[in-house]
């Protein structure tokens, strides 16, 4: 696999489902979005918890550019919700500059306004 070939797949294998995650409910998906062969590089991660009172929230997060939440009544919604976050995640992820780039500061700049767009459409909860 092509270094910047990027796909989500199973956060620590699938050892963080039932602990704590960070919108304090007990997670049930959790995936990072980098090279599998490479999980310490990472670029992203949505994780999908289930809260004491029923309800699910989502938390999407760019490392270390970005962190966003929503709140779901339902399953069904916390998984249309979760396309969309994840969709645009891979978006940010796209968008991170190497460091060898010609044209750092303004790719670095451009994240920075994807983030923030991205934080405000998700504020954390």
């Amino acid at each position: 696999m092509d270094e910047r070939e990027r796909s989500w797949y199973a956060m620590d294998g699938g050892a963080t489902i039932g602990q704590r995650g960070p919108g304090k409910g007990s997670i049930i998906a959790d995936a990072e979005y980098g090279n599998p062969a490479d999980t310490e590089d990472a670029d992203a991660r949505l994780t999908l918890e289930l809260q004491r009172d029923g309800t699910f929230i989502l938390t999407g997060q760019v490392y270390p550019w970005a962190f966003g939440q929503a709140v779901a009544a339902t399953e069904t919604e916390a998984d249309e919700i979760a396309e969309h976050i994840r969709k645009r995640l891979e978006g940010l992820a796209a968008a991170i500059p190497d460091d060898d780039e010609r044209d750092l500061v303004i790719k670095t700049a451009t994240l920075q306004q994807l983030c923030a767009a991205f934080e405000a459409d998700f504020p954390a909860v």
